[in-house]
């Protein structure tokens, strides 16, 4: 998994050969992160490169009300990006916008 973090364009085969492990063992392997929810291999675009514009709102929310009001913001479809932090803003999130 710390090769496909460094690099998610690597093919199994360059990953097999480092690890001096069988292709077919390092396919498995991930075939079996993905399928328990463990990692999710996706491409990341840069909005700014689309066109859109990027706002981040960080949020300070009542103890107790950070899970119901993180549930509210996902339902935005142009919040891509959304995490429960702990500290003084308790929700970070990231909005494209046209």
């Amino acid at each position: 998994m710390r090769e496909l973090i460094e690099d998610g364009t690597r093919s199994r085969a360059s990953i097999a050969r480092q690890l001096k492990l069988s292709e077919a063992t390092i396919r498995k392997h991930i075939e079996r992160l993905e399928k328990e929810g463990v990692m999710k291999i996706i491409a990341l675009t840069n909005p700014l490169k689309m066109g859109l514009t990027v706002v981040s709102f960080i949020f300070q929310i009542k103890p107790g009300m950070v899970q119901e009001a993180a549930l509210e913001l996902a339902e935005y479809p142009n919040i891509p990006y959304l995490a429960i932090t702990t500290g003084q803003f308790i929700i970070d999130t990231q909005g494209q916008f046209l």
